[in-house]
């Protein structure tokens, strides 16, 4: 068989601590079994339920490697920055999937949507300057 260089990459990346490469794979297991698991929520949320469940299983891989990481490699992140970050993303995603369900003409709502993504742009770049610290 011939090498692959993605495993060879891999696996001298891992080889120090193969036990991180597992971890990796339990995680990817762990959200394949969460979505074979709960089959009733397929046919009731559709597709939405999938995304869900991808998103709570990387939710869960980048807190634990954020944690295991800091108590090997501690690096100094803007913790509180970006998570005011996601929740300024999270609160616009919102209001933008709540703007279908408000009696207003289609159009209306596609430039009330690209109003939010607009501004989220905007206060994104005047943040980003604040954020980067050289």
């Amino acid at each position: 068989e011939p090498e692959r260089p993605y495993m060879t990459l891999l696996n001298n990346h891992c080889a120090p601590n193969r036990q991180t490469f597992r971890w990796a794979a339990d995680m990817h297991h762990v959200q394949y079994n969460i979505r074979l698991k709960q089959p009733e929520l397929i046919p009731k949320y559709g597709y939405i339920a999938s995304a869900v469940t991808s998103m709570i299983c990387y939710l869960i891989m980048v807190l634990l490697a954020y944690f295991i990481g800091q108590k090997k490699y501690p690096i100094h992140y803007p913790v509180s920055k970006i998570l005011l970050i996601l929740g300024v993303l999270t609160l616009s995603v919102l209001v933008g999937y709540s703007i279908d369900h408000w009696p207003i003409n289609v159009y209306a709502a596609q430039l009330l949507k690209i109003l939010i993504l607009t501004i989220y742009c905007i206060w994104l770049l005047r943040f980003k300057k604040d954020l980067v610290e050289v």
